[in-house]
């Protein structure tokens, strides 16, 4: 009896402007299929003459912001036995085995086949398994505007065959559109499936995947609500603590970030992203001990991923390229512990598995900035930006380190990040705060406003550009911007009232100023300066027993012996003298200034003076 012949195999994908990736997609599979069916959304570039080339069947469809509903368009158009989802972007890798249709050739029982995915992180391989093979009736379906799932699914094979993921490695402008597609489209599942933990999930991940660690932990811990409020303890489940303990730790929460991690081990013990998490929180806490633990119990986990991945079903490994960076810090804490020919082959065996030298030296970078060896810091944050010049951490953490030196290259750093990210609002901030600290609130200014503009409720931009227009001079239009803000947080407030006190003092309005520093006084007492600005503003008003009372303020907060029974303004002056040295000395000189000012109008005040003549001047 001659054998049954292989399944048919149809090969299903939906593209857009995929010139770049498709070539290598198609190359990799037309061997291997009966037919390939494209359904493209609206490419205005050379896709479709590609797809052709290659003998794909090709249908146009305008682009309707829903995945599923295109996929599921791909699928009713192929003739194929059984269905093959690939995307643009992602290539078959060799395998052993047979031609692609015999891993289809399984008994009834069997509706799909799950495969391995992996994909490229400048950190490692992140590897998951995915059903990718599906019997073609159309009991089984997509559902999700985004990061679409699949339902009706009953039965499914593993199979050793593998796919590349080149998705997440284009470049930070690519990364930017894709990362804005992706969550304006969740955001609209979001908004009709509020209950969903889906949405809140993948926002969680693109987030956390561009170093948004705030909204990534907000919207992890918002999608984990979720998930258990409808039982859905599944494996996006245990990938959503992994990523709300990653954002925390990123946050430095590492009580944070540890609970979620031992939350996931107690569900499942050989979640390896959690082992990793515990063994880099522990290293963050100097702990070695704990350390090495989870560090052991992660590279026994990742033998048996990469040995038996079938046994872990769909769970993501995010960190199943990541042991260089354990390696790293076992290598650190040899270098602490004095080791340092055994640190230096530890860190040799790092680089050499690590897949991005410019993310090994950023993190000896940040190993040395660490212990304050702020030259070899410097040496590796530049190398780490010589090999890769667009990363973004790199820039930061350079940026972070000339704001500690005081050096002026923060600036063009801090430009070059926005050039990469143009709508990222923390570049914006930080690079109106650089202006401000170099007196530049013209630039300044239009940071600010540009966040402004971006989020309108943004109360510390609005604030910061009330600071700039009174930096500016433009202090009538600093005091209308300060009234408009609202704020209940305390140090904001103390902002304002400090910016409206100081605006009406450049005014020459003095009994208002004196009110709002008064004010500032009552809200942070510790702080010298209202007590300096009212020193002067008393003696303007020539009421020297206020600025007598204000100077005692002064010795007391500042530490200075007071125990001084005042019989001239002469030693008033003298007073003020030592107490804008002992303010310039803890790096206020700029309320120095204003104290040796007084000293000096107190020499030459009236009462001093007719002291000078002979008269006695008694103070109280």
């Amino acid at each position: 009896m001659p054998p049954s012949p292989e399944p048919t195999l149809s090969a299903c994908m939906i593209v857009k402007d995929e010139e770049k990736s498709l070539p290598h997609c198609l190359r990799s599979i037309r061997d291997h299929v009966d037919e390939i069916i494209v359904v493209d959304t609206g490419s205005t570039d050379m896709t479709v003459s590609i797809a052709e080339s290659f003998g794909a069947r090709v249908f146009h469809q305008p682009w309707e912001n829903h995945f599923s509903r295109h996929r599921n368009q791909s699928m009713s158009l192929a003739s194929g036995e059984w269905l093959f989802i690939v995307d643009a972007d992602e290539v078959l890798l060799p395998f052993d085995g047979g031609p692609l249709r015999a891993h289809m050739d399984l008994d009834d029982s069997f509706d799909s086949v799950m495969i391995g995915v992996e994909c490229a992180s400048p950190i490692g391989v992140v590897r998951s398994n995915s059903v990718r093979f599906i019997r073609n009736h159309r009991t089984i379906r997509y559902q999700g505007r985004v990061h679409n799932y699949l339902v009706g699914v009953k039965k499914t094979f593993f199979s050793p065959i593998r796919l590349y993921h080149h998705g997440y490695n284009l470049g930070e402008e690519t990364d930017r559109k894709k990362f804005e597609r992706t969550t304006s489209l969740l955001k609209l599942d979001l908004a009709e499936e509020p209950d969903n933990p889906r949405p809140y999930h993948f926002l969680a991940a693109s987030c956390l995947s561009t170093k948004r660690f705030k909204e990534a932990a907000e919207y992890a811990e918002k999608g984990l609500v979720r998930f258990e409020k409808n039982q859905m303890v599944t494996h996006n489940y245990l990938w959503c603590l992994y990523m709300a303990s990653a954002s925390h730790f990123h946050l430095s929460n590492l009580d944070k970030a540890a609970s979620y991690a031992e939350k996931a081990i107690t569900l499942f013990h050989d979640h390896l992203d959690s082992h990793h998490m515990l063994a880099v929180i522990a290293a963050r806490q100097k702990n070695r001990t704990l350390f090495e633990r989870h560090a052991e119990k992660y590279n026994d986990i990742k033998g048996r991923i990469e040995t038996s991945p079938e046994s872990f079903g769909e769970l993501v490994h995010n960190t199943l390229g990541s042991g260089w960076v354990l390696d790293m810090t076992r290598g650190f804490f040899l270098l602490e512990e004095g080791q340092g020919e055994d640190a230096d082959e530890v860190l040799r065996g790092a680089f050499e598995r690590c897949p991005d030298s410019s993310a090994y030296h950023l993190m000896l970078g940040l190993f040395y900035e660490n212990r304050g060896d702020h030259s070899l810091a410097e040496s590796h944050y530049m190398q780490a930006l010589e090999k890769r010049p667009t990363n973004v951490e790199a820039l930061w953490s350079l940026a972070g380190l000339y704001e500690q030196l005081n050096r002026p290259e923060r600036i063009p750093l801090l430009e070059k990040i926005l050039s990469l990210n143009p709508d990222l609002v923390q570049a914006h901030h930080q690079l109106g705060l650089a202006f401000m600290k170099a007196g530049d609130f013209q630039q300044a200014l239009s940071h600010f406003n540009a966040i402004e503009e971006a989020e309108p409720e943004n109360a510390r931009a609005r604030i910061n550009e009330a600071l700039c227009l009174r930096g500016m001079g433009l202090y009538e239009r600093a005091l209308e911007r300060s009234s408009a803000i609202e704020t209940k947080d305390r140090e904001e407030i103390l902002t304002l009232v400090s910016n409206v006190a100081l605006s009406y003092d450049g005014l020459g309005q003095t009994e208002k100023a004196v009110a709002w520093f008064q004010r500032m006084a009552e809200i942070e007492p510790a702080d010298p300066l209202p007590a300096v600005f009212l020193s002067k503003l008393y003696l303007d008003m020539a009421q020297i027993e206020s600025c007598v009372f204000q100077c005692d303020r002064l010795l007391s907060l500042l530490g200075i012996e007071n125990n001084v029974v005042l019989s001239s303004l002469k030693e008033l002056g003298d007073l003020f003298h030592r107490v804008g040295k002992r303010l310039d000395s803890r790096e206020r000189p700029d309320l120095g200034k204003i104290c040796f000012h007084v000293a000096q109008r107190l020499e030459r005040f009236p009462g001093s003076q007719r002291e000078k003549r002979g008269e006695r001047v008694l103070l109280d």
